[in-house]
């Protein structure tokens, strides 16, 4: 007669052997998965609406035209290390094209330029993929392949943008600071390099789009906190300087004053369509508001009654959110490990909150989502698909929305649910249907953020995130 063998009896090897393997598996299978996107997104699609045209007549007009850019009337919008990246690839071919505007012409230049500028923006999401499955193999194996698919996916879904904008740069900038960043909370490493370098990866990722500013008073305040400040700020805030100064002194030299003019073009922006406020906005059309949709800085705005006070609210709701992470860093005595994700998460939160959402800002937004969720839902697997699922979902919707469902009118690509009139005579679109998807959206978008806030908010204690001396991190 066959005997149940007692728990004791269990060699736990190999209990956690099917565990092991099914995550192996998932891993090897997401990474294909990753590679088969990757690869079409690369080179068996184009996406309808692309940036890189206009990227490629600034970089024509700094390398054809002798222009100097940041000056006079050659603005531009984005920070020093986004427009090397803009410029750099048109500098790979030798052709020189001044003075010529005929398309025809400009055709295999611009091609050559488009290839260099998508194979940069394909070699940073390579590298974010990487820095990723790293983060996430260090916290545990098992969580690998659920990193790997929570990645590709909702990535892969946006692929209209992925390669055609600057903001894969962006992605690659956070997950360098938060692959380093999780190195430096290893006592048994140098964690002060570690942290140096994380600093300088989130420092270039300022002088590449403003967004990471919002986190360094955060990470700031708890190296001041720490054990070892004078260590951590002599170190970490040079660093930062360097990563963000270097960039904006090196094109002052060229340009002058003209480079700082984009802190005031950023702070003047309106109430762009995509955003939580312009879903609250087009309600108000809904019933009776006079609004009107205009265009300004690349993006579509939303003029109206309530379009002032709205961007009032959007500055004091961002700038409450920085306050309260601060105040819960101090109440909980600081810990640095704690101010990584809850630098993860006003990040993410940002985005809703701002009054400029443009949807590809989910291009970074999702992963560090993702990051966020390596740390707080490492032990909660069913939490984890759920926020995958949801990912999935908010990548989804906004490709419905971008490209698919946002112009309609005069356009090669009309919708009968777009949202945006072409040309822009001042009437909203007059389907409902793509107001509703785009509400959806951005309601199920706040969701997740405020899901991921409540868990974030118990899971910290008044001693819980400490770095006790000499003891290794969990």
């Amino acid at each position: 007669m066959d005997t149940v063998p007692s728990p004791d009896s269990i060699d736990p090897q190999t209990a956690r052997r099917p565990a092991s393997l099914r995550s192996r598996r998932l891993t090897r299978a997401a990474i294909l998965v990753f590679i088969a996107t990757r690869l079409v997104i690369l080179c068996a699609v184009e996406a309808p609406f692309s940036d890189v045209w206009y990227y490629f007549h600034y970089a024509e007009d700094a390398v054809d035209l002798q222009r100097t850019p940041y000056h006079d009337n050659f603005q531009i919008e984005y920070p020093p290390l986004a427009w090397w990246a803009m410029y750099a690839p048109r500098l790979l071919d030798a052709r020189r094209v001044a003075n010529v505007r005929n398309e025809a012409a400009l055709a295999p230049v611009y091609d050559s330029y488009r290839a260099a500028f998508r194979g940069m923006m394909a070699c940073a999401d390579l590298l974010s993929f990487l820095a990723m499955l790293s983060i996430a193999g260090r916290k545990s194996p098992s969580l690998v392949g659920w990193a790997a698919i929570a990645y590709t996916l909702p990535t892969a879904l946006l692929w209209n943008l992925l390669y055609d904008r600057l903001d894969a740069g962006l992605m690659l900038f956070l997950c360098a600071w938060a692959l380093c960043f999780t190195r430096s909370l290893d006592e048994r490493r140098s964690t002060i390099a570690w942290a140096a370098a994380s600093y300088l990866a989130l420092g270039a990722g300022i002088a590449f789009k403003v967004v990471p500013i919002i986190c360094v008073p955060i990470l700031l305040l708890a190296d001041l906190l720490d054990r070892r400040r004078v260590a951590r700020m002599t170190t970490g805030l040079p660093a930062l300087l360097v990563g963000a100064g270097v960039p904006f002194a090196a094109q002052y030299a060229m340009s002058g004053m003209g480079v700082f003019a984009l802190f005031g073009r950023h702070a003047g922006r309106g109430i762009q369509l995509d955003s939580s406020y312009g879903t609250v906005m087009l309600i108000g059309s809904w019933l009776g508001q006079a609004n009107a949709v205009s265009q300004a800085d690349g993006a579509f705005n939303l003029s109206g009654p309530l379009a002032s006070a709205l961007k009032v609210v959007a500055s004091v709701m961002v700038l409450t959110l920085l306050l309260s992470a601060l105040t819960l860093l101090l109440r909980s005595n600081g810990g640095r490990r704690l101010s990584y994700r809850l630098s993860c998460w006003v990040i993410a939160a940002a985005v809703i909150i701002s009054n400029v959402f443009s949807p590809q800002y989910l291009v970074w937004a999702l992963p560090v989502l993702v990051l966020l969720a390596l740390e707080i839902l490492a032990s909660r697997p069913t939490a984890r698909w759920t926020l995958a699922s949801a990912l999935v979902a908010l990548a989804a919707t906004t490709t419905w929305i971008f490209p698919y469902n946002y112009f309609f009118g005069a356009t090669d690509h009309p919708s009968r649910y777009g949202i945006v009139p072409l040309p822009l005579n001042g009437a909203l679109a007059p389907s409902a249907v793509g107001y509703v998807v785009l509400g959806a959206r951005n309601l199920l978008y706040l969701v997740v953020v405020g899901w991921l806030g409540m868990i974030l908010l118990r899971s910290v204690s008044p001693a819980a995130d400490v770095d006790p001396p000499g003891v290794p991190r969990a």
